[in-house]
């Protein structure tokens, strides 16, 4: 069985814009490629699990919503990071869905679809909700950086060096 990193995206992977629409404003938080790139060094698959309530609220469209994902891993892709699979709740917590964060109902569709043991699992996010209890340990990390503590911005570059020809 696989183990993965379970991942929030806003506010863990990017910066935190709030119903974030446009991919142009989708920017890498500091310290989050050399992150990734050492959970991917310790075997770990790179699962975002993402409550994304600004869809159900008609603030997103899903198209808008599939563009800065897509940024997204282009811009990580650029580190030779890839993102296994991205999961998302579309729903308002008024709801009481079983796929909205801290439930965990995506942390049980990936587990069945990617072969995961979510006992030898790690969920990292920035707010309360992503303390899920369906992994082996969840890390709340502050909002919009945490990994900056961590990996400080000098480890890693986030942009790649521009290639002269």
């Amino acid at each position: 069985m696989n183990r993965a990193a379970f991942l929030d995206r806003d506010g863990t992977i990017i910066r935190d814009v709030g119903y974030i629409n446009n991919p142009e404003h989708v920017l890498l938080l500091d310290g989050v490629v050399p992150a990734l790139l050492d959970l991917l060094a310790h075997d770990f698959m790179l699962v975002v699990v993402t409550n994304q309530s600004g869809i159900g609220r008609w603030r997103v469209t899903k198209p808008q919503y599939d563009a800065v994902n897509r940024r997204m891993c282009d811009l990580l892709a650029v580190h030779d990071i890839y993102i296994e699979k991205i999961y998302y709740c579309p729903h308002t917590p008024e709801a009481q869905c079983n796929c909205r964060k801290p439930r965990c109902g995506m942390f049980y569709r990936a587990a069945d679809e990617l072969n995961i043991d979510l006992r030898h699992s790690l969920m990292f996010g920035d707010k309360d909700s992503d303390l899920v209890s369906c992994v082996g340990a969840a890390f709340k990390l502050p909002q919009d950086g945490g990994w900056r503590h961590l990996y400080p911005p000098s480890h890693l570059p986030l942009t790649p060096p521009h290639k002269t020809p």
